[in-house]
C-alpha cells in the first residue's frame, strides 16, 4: 500500500509539473504578438483536458483568458472577458469529455482521430465566438446578426486556422505528452528536473521572443515619431458613458495630425456616427462606439481648462472645433445641461 501511495504521489508531482508546463506555455503564446484570430490556447486547453481531465482543462482555459483579459497586446478585454473564459474553459471541458468518448486501448487510426478533432474544433471555435459576441452586443446594444456578419472573416480565420491546429498536431501532441505520462520508464527526481527546465527554457523562449518584439516595435516606432514630430501632437480624448453602463474610457498620448479637429481625432479611437447640419455648417455626433443618442441623451463634449481646472462646455461642432498639442477632452453621455 505505501508503494502504491508513492507511486500515486509521483505521479500527481509529475501531473502538476507537465500541467504548469502547459499553462505557462499557453499563456506565452496567447501574449506574444500574432495575427488576429490566429491561437494556440484552444488546442493546448483541449489537450490539457483531454490529458489531464475535465477540470484541469477548464482551469487552463479560466485562467490563460483571465490573465490574457488584462495584458493581451491587442488591448484590455473589458466586459468581454467572462465571455472569453466561459467559451474557453468550455472547449477544455470538453476535451475531458471527449477522452472519454475514446476507447482506452490499443491504437486509434491517426486519420480518424485527425478527422473527428478537426469536425470538433470547428465547431467549439465557431460556438466561442458566439459566445464572445455576446459581449459585443450587450456592450454596444446591436443585432446578434448584424454582430455576425460584421465579424464573419475574423470568424472565418479562426474556424479554419483552428480546424487545420487540431488535425494536424493534436494527435502527435497526445502521444508525445502519454509517453511522458508514464508509457515509458522514468526516474523520479530526473523526471521533475527535464520537466521543470522544460517549463523554465520555454518560459525564458517566448519571454525572449516577446520582448525581442516589443523592443523592436518601440524603436521603429520612436524613429517614425522623430520623423514625423513635426507634423503631429498628442491629445487626451476621454469617452464618458458612465450613466449608461458604467464606462469610462482614456486614450492618452493620441497621437493625431497637427491641426486635427475634435470629431477627427475622436474617430482615430473610436467608432462614430456624425451628420453634417448644412444650417450649422457643423457635424452632429449622433453615436460612438455604437452607443447612440436617444430620448434626452445626446453625445456632448468638453474640454478641461488648465487655468481654472475644470471643464468647459463644446460650444461649436466637433469638427469646428482645432485641437492642441497635449489638450484634453471628453465626450459624455448625458442629457445637455444649456444652463
Amino acid at each position: 500500500m505505501a508503494e502504491y501511495d508513492n507511486g500515486a504521489k509521483k505521479m500527481r508531482v509529475k501531473n502538476i509539473a507537465l500541467l504548469a508546463v502547459m499553462t505557462s506555455v499557453c499563456l506565452g503564446i496567447q501574449l506574444a504578438p500574432r495575427p488576429p484570430n490566429i491561437e494556440f490556447t484552444s488546442l493546448i486547453c483541449f489537450l490539457t483536458g483531454f490529458l489531464f481531465g475535465s477540470f484541469f482543462g477548464v482551469s487552463v482555459g479560466t485562467l490563460t483568458m483571465l490573465i490574457n483579459g488584462f495584458l493581451s497586446p491587442w488591448g484590455f478585454g473589458g466586459l468581454n472577458i467572462p465571455f472569453q473564459i466561459f467559451g474557453m474553459a468550455l472547449i477544455g471541458f470538453v476535451g475531458g469529455v471527449y477522452r472519454k468518448s475514446c476507447t482506452r486501448g490499443g491504437n486509434p487510426s491517426v486519420r480518424w482521430f485527425s478527422l473527428e478533432v478537426s469536425f470538433l474544433a470547428a465547431f467549439l471555435t465557431l460556438i466561442y465566438d458566439i459566445i464572445t459576441h455576446v459581449s459585443y452586443v450587450m456592450l454596444f446594444d446591436v443585432n446578434m446578426i448584424v454582430a455576425l456578419i460584421s465579424g464573419a472573416w475574423f470568424i472565418v480565420v479562426h474556424v479554419v486556422s483552428n480546424t487545420v491546429l487540431f488535425g494536424a498536431a493534436l494527435f502527435g501532441l497526445v502521444r508525445i505528452v502519454s509517453n511522458v505520462l508514464g508509457e515509458q520508464p522514468w526516474s523520479y527526481k530526473k523526471e521533475v528536473l527535464i520537466i521543470l527546465c522544460l517549463g523554465w527554457l520555454a518560459s525564458l523562449a517566448l519571454a525572449s521572443f516577446v520582448a525581442g518584439y516589443y523592443y523592436m516595435e518601440f524603436q521603429n516606432l520612436n524613429e517614425l515619431l522623430e520623423k514625423y514630430e513635426n507634423v503631429v501632437m498628442r491629445v487626451n480624448i476621454c469617452i464618458d458613458y458612465k450613466e449608461l453602463n458604467e464606462t469610462v474610457q482614456w486614450h492618452n498620448n493620441t497621437i493625431v495630425p497637427l491641426g486635427c479637429n475634435l470629431l477627427q481625432a475622436t474617430e482615430t479611437v473610436a467608432p462614430v456616427n456624425s451628420t453634417y447640419s448644412p444650417a450649422q455648417q457643423a457635424s452632429f455626433v449622433e453615436a460612438i462606439n455604437g452607443i447612440w443618442s436617444h430620448g434626452a441623451y445626446f453625445w456632448m463634449w468638453y474640454r478641461w481648462n488648465e487655468v481654472q481646472e475644470m471643464w468647459e462646455y463644446g460650444n461649436v461642432g466637433a469638427d469646428r472645433y482645432r485641437l492642441t498639442n497635449g489638450e484634453i477632452v471628453m465626450w459624455r453621455y448625458e442629457i445637455p445641461n444649456y444652463a
